[in-house]
């Protein structure tokens, strides 16, 4: 795993030799997507498993005196479960972020002109 760099490395060494900009910010915007998406089905692959491991724990008779360890287990596979479900993956807030940064950097505005002419002006920062 140290040796063999992963996806999103060996994408990002890919991107960073892309010369024009617009078709880097293109391909960043694809990666980040599919590693965004990726994340999340693991996250919520992992959420449904621990809760089914709850409900196992909560309602599986065990063969021996101590119950407190199953309610233990229970108790420890819904927390992370309930932690899966409701925190997103770093991927993920990234997206997030990158998406509602890109909604902020646009304004409009309706300037009159000198001659009494009016425009309509949208502005776009990068």
């Amino acid at each position: 795993m140290l040796a063999v760099p992963g996806y999103a490395e060996s994408e990002y060494e890919r991107i960073i030799r892309i010369r024009d900009p617009l078709e880097r910010e293109q391909v960043s915007y694809t990666v980040l997507t599919h590693i965004a998406n990726k994340a999340k089905v693991e996250r919520l692959a992992g959420a449904i498993s621990s809760a089914a491991l709850c409900l196992y724990y909560l309602m599986a008779e065990p063969q021996y005196n101590d119950k407190n360890y199953f309610h233990y287990n229970a108790l420890f596979f819904a927390g992370t479960s309930a932690y899966s479900f409701l925190v997103e993956s770093p991927a993920e807030r990234m997206l997030k972020d990158y998406r509602e940064g890109q909604k902020g950097n646009g304004s409009f505005a309706i300037v009159p002109g000198p001659d009494g002419s009016i425009s309509a002006v949208y502005s776009l920062a990068f």
